[in-house]
């Protein structure tokens, strides 16, 4: 199981979170303090006063009352972009620099970074020097800088220019932020004047545009005016021509003669037949047909007479008529054609000529009116050149302006809240970090084995005060915990455990003092204990004691000594103690082979409990080798302090050597801070081990 999980389990986020912010809010209040300090220290002694002077300014806009089906449909009125425009305008890069220009802002400190005072070390005297150094031109350099410096003094002011328009108004307000409060309200005033300047003079510059355009334009149409009248007075002298009227008489004439013509035509088709049947007649010698074909009267009087030649000399000469007569229609209509051909070409080239000239007739009108209306454009457009105004207006101008900078107040309550955060996150982060047990649930979810006790701190300054306090306070919390511990160890296996060992991850975790603890507690109760120190090369049993001797268990195990001989009793606490010896060799060949088992077998015979002190797992192996003689193993646990990788590691080495842990001992709990953290999880401490186990 994890710890979050854990966490969880035993105690709701929120309460959690606040027991552990509860618990560090010393730490809170001091962040909260600093940077408030700091906050003050900036707000009073460091930051530049800043002073704002507001211009209120008026556009008076030309647009129709009538919003246009754009603006219904998009849902903006045109005079909201027109506003905007304006608030960019008055910002923009030219007003600004010309407001630059106007008031020397150049020569101002506040915007040319280059005039406040440099440290010696500076980039630009270091850059000079190196100049100097390079035999580089420092002058061109200084104009390069320059318009550099206008760049820079322009952005400057430019930060310093606000523009807002108010809501659902053609109001707006030019402010500008100073350190100076005159200076803020001459740079607002000048700012909206020569945006009021640059309105007329821009509107001034376009009509004046207009008006050479339109005089040039004027003249040219003059002359385009003049051409085309000359243009028409050429034609109709250069040719015969008519009116429109006219020519549609000439047209009707023509009509006639074509219709005279087809007459014309008609009446020889006719002669031409009658003519072909009357030489028919002739040459058949009929006089009926003759006569039939002539239809004369005289001719018919002439065929009942005896005299034929006369018939025939009748004939012949109505024939000689009818041809005479085909000739002149012939004649005659040859005549009309000739004259119909000439009147079509008459018309054609009079209506030519009548075409050109209402062409030219219709461009010198159009041309006229174009002309009278750029001409009466062009005299309003003079006039209004001294007439122009801004679209704008100043309402009110700027007084000396109100300080802005730094908003004193503010910044104090920022910083209490800022260092409350960064306390508070600096207290959650401790208790992230820490890696260590808080409490026994935690212990034993994480390492699925029982915890046998809780021991809180002892309350004693030195080592040799333990036993005396345990003697004098047997009913403390210390002592309490011991017999709970003891009632543990018995009760979790079937039979009671003679021989106790105890060990831990790391030094410094408490086992040796409970180790003495539990043997002064079996002690009192009227048992025989022996105490044994296997951790031979830091010996801190005889700190506890008065008592000490010139042997110990490395004279037993190498059979210089016997256990009798080597054991001593303490009389205060009638506890019998084998103290630990320095090692010629390895402390860990000692305990290898049998000679420990001898002992602790020879040892069961003799008393009741026997308790092993054993060095940490994790340091040197001796834990291990003596871990197989024993009936109970206590591993212990610091409170809020053992790293859970320590633990899990020291663990694992036990298991690997199949040595079972009876229980855990959560040691040295601060009962005052355990009451107060609200989570299970504490700041991890690591304890230093090296130089305790070197042989």
């Amino acid at each position: 199981m994890q710890l979050d999980d854990l966490n969880a389990e035993t105690r709701g986020p929120t309460t959690s979170m606040l027991h552990v912010l509860w618990h560090g809010k010393w730490i809170i209040l001091v962040c909260a303090v600093c940077a408030v300090l700091m906050g003050a220290y900036y707000a009073f002694r460091v930051a530049v006063p800043k002073y704002a002077a507001v211009t209120e300014m008026v556009f008076e806009s030309s647009a129709p009352p009538i919003p246009n089906i754009e603006a219904v449909v998009t849902g903006q009125a045109p005079e909201d972009a027109v506003i905007n425009t304006q608030l960019q305008i008055i910002r923009s890069g030219g007003l600004v620099d010309k407001l630059v220009e106007d008031m020397s802002l150049i020569d101002d400190p506040e915007f040319n970074h280059l005039l406040r005072p440099k440290p010696l070390f500076s980039r630009e005297n270091l850059r000079n020097l190196v100049a100097r150094g390079l035999g580089a031109d420092v002058a061109e350099a200084a104009e390069q800088d320059l318009e550099k410096v206008k760049i820079s003094v322009g952005a400057a002011v430019r930060a310093a220019i606000s523009v807002t328009a108010v809501r659902n108004t053609y109001i707006f307000h030019v402010r500008v932020r100073t350190t100076d409060p005159e200076k803020s309200a001459r740079l607002a005033n000048r700012l909206a004047e020569l945006y009021i300047e640059d309105q007329v003079t821009k509107k001034f510059e376009a009509t004046e545009y207009a008006v050479n355009w339109l005089s040039e334009r004027v003249s040219a149409l003059e002359v385009e005016l003049l051409q085309k009248e000359d243009e028409i007075k050429a034609l109709r002298s250069e040719t015969d021509l008519v009116s429109a009227e006219a020519l549609d008489g000439l047209r009707l004439r023509a009509k006639e003669l074509r219709e005279r013509v087809s007459t014309a035509e008609e009446a020889i088709s006719r002669l031409r037949a009658s003519l072909d049947s009357q030489k028919e007649a002739l040459a058949s010698g009929d006089e009926q047909a003759i006569v039939a074909a002539f239809s004369d009267r005289s001719l018919r009087q002439l065929i009942s007479s005896e005299n034929a030649a006369l018939f025939t000399k009748r004939a012949e000469l109505l024939l000689t008529n009818q041809e005479n007569a085909l000739n002149r229609e012939i004649s005659q209509k040859d005549a009309l054609s000739a004259s119909l051909a000439q009147m079509l070409a008459d018309i054609d080239a009079q209506n030519s000529d009548l075409l050109g000239l209402n062409q030219l007739v219709r461009e010198a009108e159009a041309t006229r009116v174009l002309y009278e209306t750029f001409l009466s454009r062009l005299k309003q457009t003079t006039v209004q050149i001294g007439l122009q105004q801004a679209d704008s207006h100043v309402l009110t101008n700027a007084v000396p302006g109100s300080l802005v900078e730094p908003r004193k107040s503010r910044i104090l309550i920022l910083s209490c809240l800022l260092g409350g955060i960064v306390g508070g996150a600096i207290v959650l982060l401790q208790n992230m970090m820490n890696a260590g047990f808080r409490s026994k649930e935690m212990l034993e979810a994480y390492t699925q084995i029982p915890v046998l006790g809780e021991v809180p701190v002892m309350p004693i300054r030195q080592r040799s005060g333990l036993l005396a306090f345990l003697r004098d306070n047997p009913t403390s919390a210390v002592a309490e915990s011991m017999r709970n511990m003891r009632t543990s160890l018995v009760m979790a296996q079937q039979e009671a455990p003679k021989v106790i060992m105890y060990t831990s991850s790391e030094p410094g975790e408490g086992k040796t003092t409970l180790a003495v603890s539990h043997a002064q507690n079996l002690a009192a109760i009227g048992k025989k204990v022996l105490l044994i120190e296997c951790d031979i090369r830091r010996r801190t049993i005889s700190k506890y004691f008065d008592v000490n001797g010139d042997l110990g268990i490395v004279s037993v195990l190498t059979g210089q000594s016997s256990l009798e001989d080597a054991i001593i009793l303490d009389e205060q606490t009638g506890i019998f103690i084998l103290f630990g010896e320095k090692a010629e060799g390895s402390a860990a060949d000692l305990l290898t082979g049998g000679n420990m088992q001898d002992l602790l077998d020879t040892a069961r015979d003799h008393f009741d409990a026997i308790i092993i002190d054993t060095p940490p797992v994790l340091v040197v192996p001796d834990a291990r080798l003596v871990g197989h003689c024993v009936d109970a193993l206590a591993y212990v646990v610091k409170w809020d302090s053992t790293a859970q990788t320590a633990v899990r590691e020291g663990l694992a080495q036990l298991r690997a050597v199949k040595i079972p842990v009876t229980g855990l001992v959560l040691s040295q709990i601060n009962m005052r801070r355990a009451r107060r953290y609200g989570s299970r999880y504490g700041s991890y401490s690591s304890y230093g081990y090296s130089g305790y186990y070197d042989n």
